[in-house]
């Protein structure tokens, strides 16, 4: 393979370069840095070569960076004053090797003030606060960092403390080189209030100004006694419950001031702070809108600020729980009406539950929806504030039967579940009949019997055995006592009796075939199931029956012999015919019908 060489690589660019192309390392906060532009033609495996003089550095393209920019950097110790040429070259994988413009630049040091010092940090600090009456033998100590050429011996410094009115200042010069350099201050110098620190170096004459360190001076921190919560019972308050704000009752604390800030905070939120008028008062009260509060558990505790700014104490923490009280409407199932739901009307693979939008819901709050005792898959966890929310379940999981309806709500704070009112629909399956079907009804019921024949015309079971299943009204007998119509809609397979006024589901659930589920005392089979048993299933006649109002059959399939009922059968003494189905014929069951 031929890799055409690289062309047109421009210069590279230098951090901290001047108009002039002249770098000043006392200027320098950081490292050195060279760029090398996104060049054209750039490949994986090409390997670039930075040159800072005779300073180099390797970079190798990989899938990872062959969109972004080079950045190498270089230490300004091994760079010394001089004038340099910085460039690179890139070398492609098929050896081919080309060399970018070069940028010429002047590096001097001392020709200018170094950038501005950093800021100090005193010693016992936590955060932006000092407790003064913490500090040992009286002394404040002030440290200055020396590193990464802040303080270079013979720099002189002035380390100023002022609360805003008085400046306190310590002037020091730097003999020898640690880190950090100490100054120290008496704390008798100081009381309770808001300090800024900082210093001047001089460096050859000229001055500069560190960066400022704010800090919180305390005499002394105080504990406060706890916040009281009327509202609590038990230590939760319902929020949704409340007919007026949350109310925070502060007691008298010792050393109460005209003016002094009782700053509250109810977990991570920050109330408008309250300020003391009146310094006689036994307790100082803070209402709290409930908006602003989180449900769930918090810690409730506020601060005691002077006029000052000086901070008085912190009282503990009382632990709270807040609740909104969830109150659930019934849940609806779309397509169901006055209670009831043609489950054989649906155009869709799914029952669909409407959960409405209830008072206390919260973004992440979990809804379960359950018909009987079957739940919807998956749940909803709540990500917006919606009218209502939709769960999805399985069709064909569900027989028409009575079923009741619910759901559940698992907050997201902790508090425990709330069941919605349950509710009880009718799921009913209602058949077209077809022209086909209702012929068959149509003789039924003018007094026609019939029986099952095979592919060639043969009647698989004897008239006399018809007329003595007719007589004991056989739930397999067919005549105007009792018939058995079989059709199919919308994927299922239905059985109708001609003395009831809704279809049932004929099926067998194969789990437990010893144990049926039983519809009015007829066994159900789903359409799925009947893929399951292998397609085309027989029913033995010479074993069908009832037994204590129960039916019993046996089963032949390509999958083996399967019992429904109390007897045991003997597949070598079974005779087998088909099962009748009359109407639409999606199916791979034959559909035989012979009148006699």
């Amino acid at each position: 393979m031929i890799v055409k060489p690289k062309v047109s690589l421009p210069a590279p660019f230098v951090s901290g370069v001047d108009e002039n192309n002249n770098i000043d390392k006392n200027t320098l906060t950081e490292n050195i840095v060279v760029m090398v532009p996104r060049y054209q033609s750039v490949s994986e495996g090409d390997l670039v070569k930075i040159y800072f003089g005779v300073h180099e550095k390797n970079y190798i393209i990989t899938a990872a960076n062959i969109n972004r920019a080079i950045l190498v950097e270089f230490l300004p110790t091994d760079i010394s004053a001089g004038v340099y040429d910085v460039r690179y070259e890139v070398t492609d994988g098929a050896g081919n090797t080309v060399e970018s413009v070069k940028l010429s630049l002047t590096v001097t040091e001392g020709s200018s003030p170094s950038a501005k010092p950093a800021a100090p940090f005193v010693e016992g600090a936590s955060g932006d606060q000092l407790d003064l009456s913490s500090l040992t033998e009286g002394k404040l100590t002030v440290d200055i960092p020396s590193d990464n050429g802040n303080l270079q011996t013979g720099d002189g410094i002035t380390v100023v403390i002022s609360d805003g009115t008085t400046q306190h200042k310590s002037t020091h010069l730097v003999v020898q080189d640690v880190n950090p350099h100490h100054v120290v201050f008496s704390t008798s110098l100081f009381g309770a209030g808001i300090y800024q620190i900082y210093y001047i170096r001089n460096r050859n004459g000229v001055e500069q100004t560190s960066a400022v360190l704010t800090l919180h001076f305390l005499t002394q921190i105080k504990p406060l006694p706890l916040p009281i919560m009327p509202q609590a019972i038990d230590g939760v308050i319902a929020l949704n419950e409340l007919t007026e704000d949350v109310v925070v009752e502060i007691p008298v604390y010792s050393g109460v001031a005209v003016g002094d800030i009782i700053q509250i905070w109810v977990g991570g939120v920050k109330v408008t702070p309250h300020i003391v008028v009146q310094s006689t008062l036994k307790i100082h009260i803070q209402t709290i809108s409930p908006e602003i509060i989180n449900s769930g558990q918090q810690g409730v505790y506020y601060t005691v600020t002077r006029l000052d700014g000086s901070l008085l104490g912190s009282s503990p923490q009382l632990e709270v729980t807040f609740a909104r009280k969830l109150f659930l409407s019934e849940a609806m199932l779309t397509g169901e009406i006055d209670g009831k739901l043609d489950i054989a009307d649906l155009n869709t693979p799914y029952i669909e539950m409407v959960v409405p939008k209830w008072e206390g819901i919260s973004r992440g709050d979990e809804i379960h929806g359950f018909i009987g005792n079957i739940e919807a898959v998956p749940h909803v966890v709540v990500k917006d504030i919606l009218d209502h929310h939709t769960l999805h379940f399985d069709k064909e999981k569900f027989l028409p039967e009575s079923y009741s309806v619910s759901y559940e709500v698992v907050p997201v704070n902790g508090q425990p579940s709330v069941i919605s009112p349950k509710r009880q629909v009718q799921f009913v399956s209602t058949y077209i009949v077809t022209p086909e079907v209702q012929s068959v009804l149509d003789r039924i019921n003018a007094g026609a019997k019939f029986s099952l024949l095979n592919d060639k015309g043969e009647h698989l079971v004897s008239q006399d055995y018809i007329s003595h299943l007719n007589n004991v009204e056989s739930p397999l007998c067919f005549g105007k006592g009792n018939a058995f119509v079989f059709y199919k809609s919308a994927g299922r397979f239905y059985a109708v009796d001609t003395h009831k006024p809704t279809p049932f589901l004929f099926a067998m659930y194969l789990t437990n075939p010893y144990y049926p589920k039983f519809y009015d005392g007829w066994i159900m089979v789903s359409n799925k199931d009947m893929e399951i048993l292998g397609g085309d299933f027989y029913i033995d006649f010479e074993y069908a029956g009832k037994v204590n109002n129960k039916i019993f059959f046996v089963v032949k399939t390509s999958k083996g012999y399967w019992t429904f009922g109390r007897h045991v059968v003997d597949p070598t003494k079974n005779k087998y015919a088909e099962i009748l189905f009359v109407g639409e014929r999606e199916s791979a069951v034959k559909v035989t019908v012979a009148f006699c």
